[in-house]
């Protein structure tokens, strides 16, 4: 089953997320804008417009920041001991999975909460851990892996992403879970996989 979802829709949403990466090391200011959120180099954390839900991962205070041209934000990931415990959270917030499946062999459920907020079960944490982002470029993925590549980071080649047409890189060597994707046609997401 697949679901259009407008990503303009959520009643509650991610403000700001904080990761412990180098954002200069990439060429980005150390506090940039995306899709509407701020992202910072720092702690673990994360702000929201609203009471945020009680699942266990540090408030930060949004910081001021600069837009980038070009660069989107397209997921955040939620490692979890307990997806089901998870989603019990977020509905007492009054927030529902838009979406819940198996990737990788891992249970998964997705939120929409201005930013695509992907839920993964892992084994091996024992807390909620804010793993890291997916951003979205309209620059050739080909171009970015060269330049920080050049700049000294651990990073994949373009390869297909699960959403049908987009390529995908990982960094390695980030600090944190960071990937980069190739920009979606429109502001809708298809959540098939």
């Amino acid at each position: 089953m697949s679901y259009e979802l407008d990503r303009g829709g959520a009643s509650m949403k991610i403000t700001a997320v904080r990761f412990p990466i180098d954002w200069g090391s990439f060429g980005l200011p150390a506090s940039f804008l995306a899709s509407g959120v701020s992202i910072s180099t720092g702690p673990r954390g994360w702000a929201w417009d609203g009471d945020p839900p009680d699942v266990g991962v540090p408030l930060v205070a949004p910081v001021e920041a600069r837009s980038v041209s070009g660069l989107g934000l397209d997921h955040v990931v939620l490692l979890v001991p307990d997806l089901d415990g998870l989603i019990d959270s977020m509905a007492r917030a009054g927030i529902e999975p838009r979406k819940r499946v198996i990737v990788k062999e891992r249970p998964t459920a997705f939120f929409l909460v201005g930013a695509l907020l992907e839920v993964i079960e892992e084994e091996s944490v024992d807390r909620s851990l804010l793993w890291g982002l997916s951003l979205e470029t309209s620059e050739s993925l080909d171009a970015v892996v060269d330049r920080w590549r050049e700049a000294g980071h651990d990073v994949t080649d373009p390869h297909p992403a699960y959403q049908e047409g987009r390529e995908i890189i990982t960094v390695r060597d980030a600090g944190a879970g960071l990937a980069v994707m190739t920009a979606r046609e429109s502001r809708v997401v298809n959540l098939e996989f």
